[in-house]
């Protein structure tokens, strides 16, 4: 059997135990819940705030405006491409297309910047709630009598609807109020 066939037939295999998993009376004895660790950290007020003050600090705005410009630059030379690319001389099309390049290439180191920025903001975000978050989630675990406690990246599928399957929002909750207790 080739690799492809094994990528496809590990989620398939992994379907049945979740599937027994998610029945209303589990096979262990307890319940079953899921979370995003990502969407938990990344939606606390804490983590709001951090990024609200990322998009108002100068260089976030310094970034964000050269790249705003070269984007507009990049459109404007694509625009003149296709209405004047049949008249226009061999020189002025390769001229053109350089600059574009260019501006391409800018524009994508300027895009990585902000994404660097922004996960740098996420790791202080996380670094400052792990503390709380491990306490807030070990005391759901135990208020609920949770069995197995599921990252949503490791699920094929769940009801995201489910307050009892999915206590994403309820930890958000939970660590809001500890930060307000603070």
């Amino acid at each position: 059997m080739n690799f492809k066939k094994y990528i496809l037939l590990v989620p398939l295999m992994l379907l049945p135990p979740l599937v027994l998993l998610s029945e209303e009376e589990p096979l262990f004895g307890g319940t079953v819940a899921i979370i995003s660790a990502d969407i938990i950290l990344t939606n606390t007020e804490v983590a709001k705030s951090h990024f609200e003050e990322l998009s108002a600090s100068e260089g976030w705005k310094e970034v964000e405006e050269d790249r705003q410009l070269k984007l507009s630059e990049a459109k404007e030379i694509e625009d003149k491409i296709k209405k004047e690319g049949p008249t226009m001389s061999e020189q002025e099309k390769v001229d053109n297309q350089k600059r574009y390049a260019s501006l391409t290439q800018d524009i994508n180191f300027l895009t990585q910047k902000m994404q660097t920025m922004s996960e740098d903001v996420r790791r202080l975000v996380i670094q400052e709630q792990s503390e709380t978050f491990q306490k807030i989630v070990t005391e759901i675990i135990r208020a609920k009598g949770i069995k197995i406690l599921l990252n949503e990246n490791a699920v094929l599928y769940f009801d995201r609807s489910d307050p009892v399957l999915n206590i994403t929002p309820e930890i958000i909750d939970l660590l809001n109020e500890n930060q307000k207790e603070k």
